[in-house]
């Protein structure tokens, strides 16, 4: 279940963060994760791996072991620790409250309006082919395996988050009163956010699915394989480092759509992981979506080919052992920094929303740590800048890099915009700017004078 709420007030805490210098804050404002409770979940997807290479299980239920592996951990720890900051309360008035009798006919709202979404999704699965013959079918068989206990389980979920919550009218409520035409009841702000909310699972969910899918497979047919781990043999060399390279990459990768597909999933007010807002704009959309199938396909084919010439770092480097060595640790590098960002979500992971601001990890040094390493990589594997076609197809690669660049800037610039509704943000933009890692640099280049 997907819970969108519209941006909370600040707080005092946050209005006292925001409003302390920068240079003043001997630390970021607090994150929203913590990091040693999501490398226990780290550890637990470890554990998981195990079990399921041991005992081989159908690849529906390997798949929901490996995600419990990460999510069981993460909620106990934080639920244990205080993290989950929404306490149990009984229901405040809200301001402006629609009248819907008592609280058990504004449940049956929500309960309604959770299966009208949940309708909605499934139609538009059902109905186009891109999700009904591919991204989604992996999905749909997990809801076939899961619909009973789900059925179940729904009414007392919605019972006791409603509880929990000071202003209980969120999306689901507004769509049961939609649905049963008390139109002039319903709030068109509280709408748009709860389907853009969707949207973005809706979207999402099934994609990180399938990918995840295909790694795990992947992960599972080379956990033992000597090629792999022939680089702790005697006699390893350069050949049996490049196979050790190739799993740690691609396994980073396995980790890293893990820890998202985990936060589509469990997008839940009781976790305190429910999306707080969605992106608003349509430049933001359109920056993020271009970047996954199906529209990637496109853009990277047609228009920002940047490795059309198809030689990769390692042909360039190939006779260079030492260059080649360094060259990969420095893509290992980037990937890895890519994943820690993910895996720091712990489990509120999702683009396009707000889930609570991240400010220790890779967050610590810059705001955008895995759009930066990422970019980064795709330079020192594709090395447009070398090309066997000579210095001009080489620009002309490295100008369309710089084109996919580009994409991931106005993602940033998006992403910020949407975040900066939430003054912990701005509080934690202000700290990077005077701490992050650009800062440090700058004032080694130019230290201040006294």
């Amino acid at each position: 279940m997907s819970e969108t709420t519209s941006p909370t007030p600040a707080t005092a805490p946050a209005e006292t963060i925001a409003g302390t210098p920068a240079r003043d804050r001997p630390a970021p404002p607090p994150s929203a994760t913590v990091s040693w409770i999501n490398f226990t979940g780290l550890a637990g997807f470890a554990l998981a791996l195990w079990a399921v290479n041991t005992w081989r299980p159908q690849p529906e239920w390997a798949l929901l072991l490996t995600f419990a592996g990460i999510a069981v951990p993460i909620v106990v720890l934080e639920w244990a620790t205080g993290v989950m900051r929404i306490p149990f309360r009984p229901v405040d008035p809200p301001v402006n409250a629609v009248r819907v009798g008592d609280r058990t006919a504004r449940v049956g709202l929500k309960l309604l309006g959770l299966g009208a979404t949940l309708a909605a999704v499934l139609a538009v699965y059902w109905a186009f082919p891109v999700y009904r013959d591919g991204q989604a079918a992996l999905l749909l068989r997990l809801v076939e395996l899961l619909w009973l206990p789900f059925l179940l389980i729904a009414p007392l979920y919605v019972w006791v988050t409603d509880a929990r919550m000071q202003r209980p009218e969120d999306g689901y409520l507004h769509t049961g009163l939609l649905v049963t035409g008390r139109w002039a009841d319903t709030d068109g702000d509280v709408l748009r956010q709860h389907a853009l909310g969707w949207l973005v699972k809706g979207f999402f969910l099934p994609l990180m699915l399938s990918f995840y899918a295909n790694d795990l497979q992947w992960f599972l047919d080379v956990w033992w394989s000597r090629d792999v781990f022939a680089l702790f043999q005697p006699g390893a060399g350069a050949a049996e480092w490049m196979a050790f390279y190739e799993w740690l990459y691609r396994s980073m990768f396995m980790v890293d759509v893990a820890f998202a597909t985990v936060g589509y999933l469990l997008t839940l007010r009781l976790f305190d992981a429910q999306i707080r807002s969605t992106e608003p704009t349509l430049l933001g959309w359109l920056v993020c979506l271009v970047c996954y199938p199906p529209f990637w396909g496109v853009v990277s084919g047609q228009y920002l080919a940047y490795d059309a010439d198809n030689l990769a770092w390692g042909a360039w480097f190939w006779n260079h052992e030492w260059i080649r060595f360094a060259w990969s640790l420095m893509i290992l590098a980037c990937v890895g920094i890519y994943a820690w960002a993910t895996v720091q979500f712990g489990i509120r992971f999702s683009n396009l929303t707000h889930r609570g601001v991240l400010t220790n990890g890779p967050f610590r040094w810059t705001k955008h740590p895995a759009y930066i390493s990422k970019n980064i990589s795709w330079w020192l594997l594709a090395v447009p800048f070398l090309s066997a076609e000579g210095p001009a197809e080489a620009l002309r690669l490295s100008l369309l890099l710089a084109g996919v660049n580009l994409i991931y800037y106005l993602r940033a610039r998006t992403e910020e915009r949407h975040l900066r509704r939430d003054p912990v943000y701005v509080a934690y933009a202000d700290w990077i700017a005077e701490h992050g890692a650009l800062a440090r640099l700058r004032r080694l280049v130019r230290p201040r004078r006294p």
